[in-house]
């Protein structure tokens, strides 16, 4: 399973957690703990404890920047991620272009 997504309280993601293992029982879901991860967008200054989800491959582990139909997002709720992640590939893009102009100049 892939792109899960959840809104709300840390009582409603524990709630999904519940769900994920229900899931994994009724419909025989496999969750893989190296892609699936959850992400707590911060509202305010008030620090949010911990969440345990386990599933039968392990723990969910929270991420502070997690990839969302090919979009990153941050725990601040902006999209600087993902303008950080362009700003990262350009320079290769840029790399590339340049010695694909110097290929086709010879």
């Amino acid at each position: 399973m892939d792109d899960i997504a959840a809104a709300g309280s840390q009582g409603v993601i524990k709630e999904v957690g519940k769900k994920l293992r229900i899931m994994e029982k009724r419909k025989k879901y496999t969750f893989n703990t190296d892609k699936t991860n959850y992400m707590v967008i911060k509202t305010g200054k008030k620090e949010i404890e911990g969440i345990e989800i386990e599933v039968k491959k392990g723990k969910i582990r929270k991420v502070e920047k997690y990839k969302y139909l090919g979009n990153w997002l941050g725990e601040q709720g902006n999209v600087k991620e993902q303008i950080n992640e362009l700003e990262r590939r350009s320079n290769g893009m840029l790399v590339e272009a340049k010695r694909i102009g110097r290929e086709e100049s010879i």
